[in-house]
């Protein structure tokens, strides 16, 4: 395909995307009025709930564009259309990197903005289209055999974006899932092989305590209100309205959906060996959510979304010369 096509037909998705994402987040003043003083309310000091307050890097940014358009609302919806369009601009570019042909890539552009609208909330916070950067980029990483050490820019990035970036170092935690790698025959490669995967082990682990003292004392220093509930657990709530309340509310599609996810990881865990890693640490998330989140704001499960579409287009293709 083209390049100057490519790009005129990632424009018009884009754009497609936007004007529906202006329409579903932009209806309710309560809903946008609401994000608009999280956001400034987090650079403030004074967030609305302690647990967003390192999540400092979005709200920078729509406060940056605030100054350009006048107005918090303009400079809301300018940073969603630009997340909306780098985050198509950056997949297409990943899976044409991996040699993905210029359609499949093209379609999975159209993947990632269909599973978004499916999956829309009445908001969007600011830090969702920087998760999305993220977890795309991670997905496209990891799925070519990527390491942690390269992926020590990302952590440094989602420490001031969202707590969702302890799933990454999750995810090298997990690799003893992937069973034993091969090694040549004879005792001493089999020794460096175990090594290795015991050093990267240990700074997975350094990794995730690192990056959760990071988001914990950034909360703690930044927060000018240290009188904030603390981090409330939602698990018996998100329980009744799984199991029960979204079938006799009108929301029966939500627990339709995340049960049927789950079934759908669940198996793939137990007879997909080359997908059990990713599936099981997909389920870590869905569990944190469960326990931290709320199961029904389904803007929760964008991080997973970004980080399939890149993962399942891209594990097959033969892995970079050095992982590290």
């Amino acid at each position: 395909m083209p390049l100057v096509l490519s790009l005129a037909a990632l424009a018009w998705l884009s754009l497609a995307e936007w004007k529906i994402f202006e329409r579903l987040l932009f209806d309710r003043p309560a809903d946008y009025e609401f994000v608009i003083k999280n956001v400034h309310g987090i650079l403030a000091g004074t967030p609305v709930f302690k647990a967003t307050q390192q999540r400092v890097l979005g709200p920078l940014a729509v406060v940056g564009l605030e100054k350009l358009t006048g107005d918090p609302v303009s400079a809301l919806k300018l940073w969603i259309s630009l997340m909306l369009g780098a985050a198509n601009l950056l997949l297409f570019a990943l899976l044409r990197r991996a040699g993905v042909d210029g359609w499949r890539a093209l379609a999975a552009v159209v993947g990632l903005g269909f599973a978004h609208i499916v999956t829309s909330y009445t908001l969007e916070y600011p830090w969702d289209g920087i998760d999305v950067l993220l977890f795309l980029t991670f997905g496209w990483w990891v799925a070519r055999g990527g390491g942690i050490a390269a992926s020590i820019p990302l952590f440094a990035i989602g420490a001031f974006n969202h707590e969702s970036v302890l799933y990454m170092p999750l995810w090298f935690l997990l690799a003893p899932l992937d069973g034993e790698a091969p090694s040549l025959p004879g005792p001493r490669s089999r020794l460096t092989a175990q090594g290795r995967a015991k050093k990267q082990l240990a700074g997975a682990f350094a990794a995730l305590v690192i990056l959760a003292a990071v988001i914990l004392f950034v909360r703690a220093k930044l927060c000018a209100t240290p009188d904030l509930p603390a981090q409330e657990i939602h698990v018996l709530h998100n329980a009744r309205n799984l199991l029960a309340g979204n079938w006799t509310a009108g929301r029966a599609h939500l627990s339709a959906g995340v049960l049927s996810a789950i079934a759908l990881l669940g198996w793939l865990a137990l007879k997909r060996p080359p997908l059990r890693r990713a599936a099981v640490w997909s389920l870590c998330a869905i569990g944190a959510i469960g326990c931290f989140g709320y199961t029904n704001e389904t803007r929760l499960y964008l991080p997973l979304i970004a980080f399939w579409i890149p993962y399942i287009h891209v594990r097959k293709r033969p892995e970079p010369s050095s992982s590290a």
